[in-house]
């Protein structure tokens, strides 16, 4: 497994545009399973509401596995 950090730059963090993307992009990675972490939870990267719930703002350190 692949796993690597990621700190947001955007101002506004993880809002809904970018975590549609995410999410789409994620969605295109057929057979593998795509999560992200931030503070010891996580949600699979291809649930839209589930990434904007993590509320990940400017600053914060994202874990992508």
């Amino acid at each position: 497994m692949k796993t690597f950090t990621y700190t947001i730059k955007d101002e506004l963090g993880i809002h809904a545009r970018p975590a549609g993307m995410l999410a789409k992009t994620a969605k295109g990675f057929a057979g593998t399973t795509v999560t992200i972490e931030k503070d010891g939870k996580e949600v699979a990267a291809t649930k839209l509401i589930a990434l904007m719930g993590l509320g990940v703002k400017q600053n914060d350190t994202i874990t992508v596995k």
